[in-house]
């Protein structure tokens, strides 16, 4: 009862919001009846709008990322390999040739170490049958890697880095953001890309909002002005507020997206438990650049599940 309790509070929230935009909307029309008129301009705003509701629908109603699945399964599946769980760290292999240059062979060969781990969580050894070094003419290079998952007492489930329980959706989602009130569902690894267009269509639409309500006050001084436009004053405050909210959050999460951060690892870097060993100056140990940051946010196709990530701890380079 509880599960459909919270779908059913949620499933409010898009309505609100839906309503929220076509009256405030409508309130801006009856102050600049122009944008009833065939123009370009008129043409662009109720466009906007359209895009501004779209995105907004397609956040509210897209599954986030919720954790369904066991994480063994979708590193099988997603590498073609065979996946063992233990408590252990792996080592995370990558070859050299006789000229030094690295040269990745395969998947991304892990092979398990005999050292304990807490009990918080299984660490993964994965195992590829098709690995075949010839021993004295190659290089090692070995990066301890932590494959760390913390099991969820309500999902039933090993959480996979960067996924967080949210207790007003009831599921784990992975790469967790946060739970928005305003969708009435989590931001996560599915519907983050989707969100920041919201946000910057949402932001554009309000600035043209409120300098249309500009315009639309009466050229008049002292206290004929307040009683020729008290009407436009309460829009212009909501408009605003609206503003300072929206352009804030967009402003942030596109920092957010340049580096490889959620808002909660943002937040509460130093409460979790694969965060806090890695300085905060030193930015998120997910981060592979600017550019790469950009494509993984934007342009990288959605896995069925999640996305399966792993922290670098440190290298060494062997001989074999």
């Amino acid at each position: 009862m509880y599960w459909h309790s919270k779908i059913y509070s949620a499933s409010k929230a898009p309505f609100l919001i839906i309503f929220l935009h076509v009256s405030i909307t409508q309130l801006i029309t009856i102050f600049y009846p122009t944008l009833y008129e065939v123009s370009i301009f008129s043409l662009f705003y109720w466009s906007l709008l359209v895009l501004v509701l779209f995105s907004y629908l397609i956040v509210a109603y897209r599954n986030p990322g919720f954790v369904e699945q066991p994480i063994e399964n979708v590193v099988a599946k997603d590498n073609n390999v065979e996946i063992t769980a233990s408590k252990k760290k792996v080592l995370h292999q990558k070859y050299l040739s006789t000229e030094n240059e690295e040269q990745e062979i395969g998947h991304e060969e892990i092979v398990h170490d005999e050292h304990d781990l807490k009990i918080e969580g299984k660490i993964l050894k994965i195992e590829d049958k098709k690995l075949d070094v010839k021993d004295g003419k190659s290089g090692v290079k070995e990066e301890i890697v932590m494959i760390e998952t913390r099991f969820c007492t309500v999902c039933f489930l090993e959480q996979p880095l960067r996924a967080k329980h949210c207790r007003e959706c009831g599921k784990c989602v992975a790469v967790h953001d946060h739970h928005c009130p305003w969708i009435g569902l989590c931001i996560g690894e599915k519907n983050r890309f989707y969100f920041w267009w919201y946000l910057f269509f949402q932001c554009i639409l309000l600035w043209i909002s409120a300098v249309l309500v500009v315009q639309s006050f009466n050229n008049v001084y002292g206290w004929q002005w307040v009683k020729e436009n008290w009407g436009k004053i309460p829009i212009l405050i909501v408009v605003c507020f609206f503003i300072v909210m929206v352009t804030c959050l967009f402003g942030y999460h596109s920092y957010l997206a340049l580096t490889n951060q959620t808002t909660w690892e943002n937040i509460s870097w130093e409460k979790i438990s694969y965060l806090r060993q890695f300085p905060r100056k030193d930015g998120s140990p997910f981060s592979k650049g600017i550019l790469l940051n950009v494509y993984y946010f934007c342009c990288k196709k959605y896995p069925d599940a999640f996305t399966i990530w792993h922290l670098t701890k440190k290298t060494k380079v062997t001989s074999l």
